[in-house]
């Protein structure tokens, strides 16, 4: 119809095409290098020579070369436009936002000090961490600066004069300086300071896979391409901090000495993440598991004819969220209405299922889940377990049972405060457990993310299993040349010791 004489025929093929043809942009943002980035053995054959003059206090001494050369070390170093560096201040105590410290020689300190407020996920919900179970974030990051760049701003540092203002760069014209320098040396007319603040994202985007939410962490700097991915995503502040030094070894070609006060920097020392808003404590995580599994064993060993709703019903929703907390962590399911997934939904063979939370009718944002043999055994006990509990207790039933619209009732339940079942949705999940589980319920995917990463599995594996969607990269789309049994196999290899081994899920005595 894209050719055909009826105008309107073609005018809707048109727009058609033109509509699932959008599924084939390529976003350059996604890339290691791009035509935004400077590449790396351009910046060194052409830059760098000159930078290193100036740090060795040889080469041009007229002001405005040194003050927009320093300019440009530090974009290139910190990963900040030249309007972001403009707000940076030189402040002994590293109290502001962005700031840079003269090294302390009396402490023995041969570089600088950067600090940068740490960020996190924008939530319109007021955070409540009334029951401690969340680690204190830090507040902000630390770093050395480098060596080449802590010798530019001292050699620079003569030309503030007696200025009073805290700005390391108080000056008027500095966009002109900083490209009328980089025109100076640039050999293919394509040296600007946007490309000069890319190289730091550049490398860092080589050394973490493509991870753009840990260098948004690491840097301190927000990037609306990676909103969702901030939401579960943290830090380690050690991390961070070798991944910042190492970034500058490619970018400079030497290693940065490390600062005798680095070790008793109380964000190294006391703090440890940086992140999402709420990353709850593994052992808070672990006791909780726990004490799931135990009420769990005892369902399992409880005489069914014998169940009384008054005495076990807290043991029965024990032994429930047990099941599902095992699937959460399993799936990275989402705190969605029908939060458990039923054994018959995943294939015997290959325990290859589909999972549709967060999805619309269509069905595109339908994912590939796998859950492990030992989950599926599981998952198998307690729906029989119930079903029996059912047919010996029919009292229990309420007066509509709980159904998924879409796949019928649903063989897992709650019982509420009158003792009758009740679908498993995250609201009744915190009405009848309450203050006994003070985790909330997404916890899984925040916990799930970081612990597949420290597991080596890769940024895309990582981010299919979250479910995640956007700017093109779906995995699952008709056009995709994402390799599910790549997928399913690494889930085989680590799934078993981070379920088992790092969290703590053992299988119930009724499904051994």
């Amino acid at each position: 119809d894209v050719c055909s004489s009826d105008l309107g025929a073609r005018q809707a093929a048109q727009e058609l095409a033109y509509a699932r043809t959008r599924a084939f942009e390529i976003d350059r943002r996604l890339f290691p290098w791009n035509s935004q980035a400077m590449r790396l053995k351009e910046f060194h054959r052409h830059i760098l020579p000159h930078l290193k003059k100036m740090s060795a206090n040889r080469g041009p001494s007229d002001q405005q070369h040194i003050v927009a050369g320093a300019a440009v070390a530090v974009m290139a170093e910190t990963g900040r436009n030249l309007n972001e560096v403009l707000r940076l201040t030189i402040d002994p105590k590293l109290s502001s936002e962005f700031s840079y410290r003269q090294p302390n020689s009396s402490a023995g300190e041969t570089c600088g000090r950067w600090k940068w407020d740490s960020i996190s996920p924008p939530y319109e919900s007021e955070f409540n961490n009334e029951h401690k179970f969340a680690v204190d974030p830090a507040n902000y990051l630390t770093y050395p600066a480098s060596t080449i760049v802590t010798k530019i701003i001292e050699r620079y540092l003569p030309f503030r004069g007696e200025t009073k203002s805290k700005r390391l760069f108080p000056f008027k014209g500095l966009h002109r300086a900083v490209r009328n320098y980089l025109d100076e040396y640039d050999a293919y007319d394509h040296f600007t300071p946007t490309r000069i603040t890319n190289l730091s994202w550049a490398i860092l985007h080589e050394l973490t896979g493509g991870e753009l939410a840990i260098i948004c962490l690491l840097l301190g700097l927000h990037r609306p391409l990676v909103q969702v991915e901030l939401f579960y995503t943290i830090l380690e502040t050690s991390e961070g901090a070798g991944l910042f030094a190492e970034a500058q070894r490619k970018l400079w070609g030497e290693s940065t000495p490390d600062t005798i006060g680095a070790a008793n920097d109380p964000v190294l020392g006391d703090r440890q993440f940086v992140g999402c808003r709420a990353f709850p404590h593994m052992e808070k995580v672990k006791e909780t598991i726990d004490w799931l599994r135990e009420g769990s064993e005892k369902f399992f060993n409880l005489r069914l004819p014998s169940f009384k709703a008054e005495r076990d019903s807290e043991i029965l929703n024990r032994a429930v969220m047990y099941a599902t907390w095992h699937q959460f962590f399993s799936f990275g399911t989402r705190a969605i209405c029908n939060a458990y997934q039923k054994n018959e939904g995943f294939s015997d063979d290959s325990g290859i299922g589909i999972l549709s939370d967060k999805d619309f009718v269509t069905g595109y944002k339908t994912r590939v889940i796998f859950a492990p043999k030992r989950l599926r055994l599981h998952m198998s006990a307690l729906e029989q377990r119930l079903a029996t509990l059912l047919e010996l207790q029919p009292s229990l039933r309420p007066l509509a049972t709980t159904s998924d619209k879409q796949n019928g009732p649903s063989p897992v339940w709650l019982l509420d405060k009158a003792y009758k079942c009740v679908e498993l949705t995250p609201t009744t999940i915190q009405e009848v457990m309450k203050e006994k589980f003070p985790l909330p319920v997404n916890s899984p995917r925040k916990v799930m993310r970081y612990l597949l990463r420290k597991a080596g599995i890769s940024h895309t594996h990582a981010e299919a299993f979250m479910g995640h969607w956007w700017h093109g990269r779906e995995p699952f789309s008709p056009f995709s040349s994402f390799d599910f049994s790549r997928l399913v196999g690494r889930l085989r290899e680590v799934m078993p010791d981070l379920l088992e081994k790092k969290l703590g899920f053992d299988p119930t005595p009724g499904s051994r």
